[in-house]
């Protein structure tokens, strides 16, 4: 008797204590799982939020640079009665390799659509800009084609529109004097 009950009480207790066991390590395992995947998830933020960092720092140096070849080419293209012309205009290397939804996601509704106008702008320059550049080269070859003033005055006018646009985004640094 102490035999046939020794082992059904074994068994009984054996398994009951692999059940207990066992939710205890699923239970321990799930937090550390748990535990596991808030940390990835933690990381991956971080690491978005430094990739779309980087992306915004580059393109606000670009712009800044952009902002400089403005001043250059106003300046060279308002002289009269022969401009001095650049080369390149503007700069949009960045703006071409970046991940445009990371800054969709990643920054508010407006500094996207400031950035997006900025762009837009720089590229209707570069255009406008490399036009002309094509009508001095026929110039150049002995053609009769000639640039128009206008065309010119147009350039000249979208840079200064563009620069205030930018001064009204993105505030210039005051210099700090040293030469």
């Amino acid at each position: 008797m102490f035999w046939g009950n020794f082992w059904s009480n074994f068994l009984s207790n054996l398994i009951a204590d692999g059940v207990i066991i066992g939710s205890v390590l699923f239970i321990l395992e799930r937090h550390f799982s748990r535990k596991d995947e808030e940390r990835k998830e933690t990381e991956k933020e971080k690491r978005r939020k430094e990739n779309l960092r980087i992306a915004v720092n580059m393109l606000w140096s670009e712009i800044e640079y952009n902002r400089g070849q403005l001043n250059l080419l106003i300046e060279n293209l308002s002289q009269r009665p022969r401009p001095n012309l650049i080369y390149p205009a503007l700069d949009t290397s960045y703006w071409e390799v970046i991940d445009h939804q990371q800054l969709i996601d990643g920054l508010k509704p407006e500094s996207t659509a400031d950035l997006l106008k900025i762009y837009n702008r720089v590229y209707t320059i570069n255009k406008m800009y490399y036009q002309m550049l094509d009508k001095v080269e026929w110039i150049l070859l002995g053609t009769d084609s000639t640039v128009r003033r206008e065309f010119i005055d147009q350039i000249i006018f979208r840079s200064k529109e563009l620069l205030d646009f930018i001064a009204g985004v993105i505030p210039q640094k005051p210099s700090s004097g040293k030469a």
